[in-house]
């Protein structure tokens, strides 16, 4: 590592808003600011403080071509230090630490730090071993767990990734808030297939964030802040506010970091009941965080103070800062404000806000106390960016929103016209050897029509069934509840894999049968032309009824047994037309 320092700094990531707000730090510290850049809508690349920036792929989809560029950067440039800004670029160089620590001030935990912040359950598991409240929790390692696991008895129940990202997926892995045992169970399916999962049962309150800067296991900077607005089904918040340092949950922070001998920046994320005021912790993110820029705002520059002890060996203690300020995510702000009018009241796992609470923080602004994470008068071009693709993702939603009702005006006609039985469609039916089912994840409802339907037509029949879905993602399985409910209903789909609809199987079958309007759009993106094969299920059914058969996703078992049993009545009437068909194509010729 050089010895004397360059005034330069590589930042790893240039969508989040850690990233923005490190960047406008040391950009105004004086300091010469690398960017590398791997996502598809880049708010920090945009800002003036960003003197270069080198594409290096993104770290989850191509982690050897990201650690190569990130190596050979640390090589060529000299940089004083190496900032990762999210999970996505940190997790895939903590194997590098050391050769990179080589290079520059690699700002990321060591082994044992890592351990104990990038693994939810064993940050629980210290977190308690030190006397730290946390919620109930139950750690879930496979799909084979679910087998005898019993659910918590209260609901709702929050379903928790282990980690955040995993390797070759850029999508985020969520945590999901589930009311019912039918859904925990499919959602638990589906999420323990891409890792281990944390069930803890629901801890009510708002959420509150204790940041520190640590020094060799010693807490040398801290500042606290509390979440204002926070999607009501649980998310990042859009506006937050700075409080006085809470003493208990500094002291929590101190234990925690004194025990793994933590170095640099942390967040610890609590929540806290208002009735009670009793605080339990959630997680802790061992690198900078989404909020960083209210820190720094208030007076706690992170980024500043991080440089300064890692480079110059200056420790700067720091536990003073300027409260209650305000920082606002306004575009963020804008979806929160439909989704907390939207949400209902008197539900104790939602936090809604009255028309009072938001009106008065209009007086933030006239006082002088609220501040922005992306807009700047000194640095407007991220927020210019930020908001165009805001606005041009809405006219998308619009313009998507208008194409499902022509969408359903268009899958209405095509069910109406085939329901009379001399319909050109309906002959088309009778003489198909080939049935695609399709619906949108290929977990449901079309293996449910494809296996009933080879078991009506039976094995000796010509005619070869298939299923499909739009959702991009193959080779998953049904869930606990559809399964059961098949098995119930004389159906088997353990063995069931969900494959993607692609323009060759549209292509190289006779018949494509679907379940609602999204399928009818899917066709119209994908393979146009293809629609002219296209016929409702219902249409082979009961008619007089909604002509859409509705996904059971996420429904219970009661929601599910009624869909199932539709589409099983559906197909048996397409069964009938088929064999007909094969019936008819099978007469001998009149004779004379």
């Amino acid at each position: 590592m050089r010895q004397n320092p360059s005034g330069r700094v590589l930042v790893l990531g240039d969508n989040d808003l850690a990233a923005l707000a490190i960047v406008r730090s040391l950009g105004r510290y004086g300091l010469t600011v690398h960017l590398a850049a791997f996502e598809s809508k880049p708010i920090a690349r945009r800002s003036r403080y960003v003197s270069q920036i080198h594409d290096l792929g993104h770290p989850l989809a191509d982690g050897e071509r990201f650690v190569r560029g990130v190596l050979g950067l640390a090589q060529q440039q000299g940089f004083d230090l190496i900032v990762p800004t999210s999970d996505k670029s940190l997790t895939p160089l903590m194997p590098h630490r050391d050769e990179l620590n080589r290079h520059a001030h690699f700002v990321a935990p060591d082994d044992v730090g890592f351990e104990f912040t990038s693994n939810k359950d064993q940050t629980l598991s210290k977190a308690s071993e030190l006397g730290i409240p946390i919620p109930s929790t139950t750690l879930l390692s496979g799909p084979e767990a679910l087998r005898g696991f019993q659910l918590p008895s209260d609901f709702p129940v929050v379903l928790k990734p282990q980690a955040s990202t995993r390797a070759g997926a850029v999508e985020r892995n969520e945590v999901r808030i589930v009311h019912a045992r039918e859904s925990a169970l499919e959602q638990l399916d589906r999420m323990l297939q891409r890792g281990p999962v944390l069930v803890q049962g629901y801890c009510p309150g708002y959420g509150v964030g204790l940041s520190v800067l640590g020094n060799a296991g010693e807490v040398v900077a801290a500042f606290q802040h509390q979440r204002v607005h926070e999607p009501p089904r649980g998310g990042a918040g859009s506006y937050r506010k700075s409080v006085p340092l809470d003493a208990t949950l500094l002291e929590f922070a101190r234990k925690f970091c004194a025990a793994i001998g933590w170095s640099g920046p942390a967040m610890f994320e609590y929540k806290v009941d208002p009735a009670t005021g009793a605080a339990v912790l959630m997680e802790v993110n061992g690198r900078f965080w989404g909020s960083l820029a209210l820190a720094i705002q208030s007076g706690v520059d992170f980024p500043r103070l991080q440089y300064d002890m890692a480079v110059l060996g200056k420790v700067q203690t720091t536990f003073a800062y300027r409260t209650p300020y305000y920082v606002r995510h306004t575009i963020r702000d804008v979806e929160w404000f439909r989704e907390n009018a939207l949400a209902p009241r008197g539900r104790p796992d939602l936090r809604k806000l009255g028309l009072g609470e938001v009106a008065s923080e209009f007086w933030n602004i006239v006082t002088l106390r609220e501040g922005y994470d992306i807009e700047s008068i000194r640095d407007p071009m991220p927020a210019v960016a930020g908001w165009k693709w805001f606005l041009t993702d809405a006219a998308r939603q619009l313009t998507r929103r208008a194409s499902m009702k022509l969408g359903r005006r268009r899958f209405l006609r095509l069910a109406r016209a085939a329901s009379s039985p001399d319909s050109p469609l309906r002959a088309q039916a009778r003489n198909a050897r080939s049935i695609l089912f399709l619906c949108y994840g290929n977990i449901n409802r079309s293996p449910v029509a494809e296996q009933s339907l080879k078991a009506a037509l039976g094995s000796a029949s010509p005619v070869t069934v298939a299923s499909a879905g739009f959702y991009p993602e193959r080779d998953r399985s049904t869930g606990p509840v559809s399964e059961s409910v098949a098995r119930q209903l004389g159906l088997d789909l353990t063995g069931h894999r969900s494959q993607v609809v692609s323009q060759v199987l549209l292509q190289t079958h006779d018949l494509i049968v679907i379940m609602d309007a999204a399928q009818v759009q899917g066709l119209r993106e994908m393979c146009p032309d293809q629609l002219r094969k296209a016929v409702p299920l219902s249409t082979f059914g009961d008619t007089d009824r909604d002509l859409e058969i509705p996904d059971p996703h996420g429904k219970g078992q009661e929601f599910f047994e009624k869909v199932y049993r539709r589409i099983m009545h559906c197909v048996a009437g397409l069964a009938r037309e088929l064999a007909a068909g094969v019936a008819r194509n099978h007469q001998p010729p009149a004779s004379d």
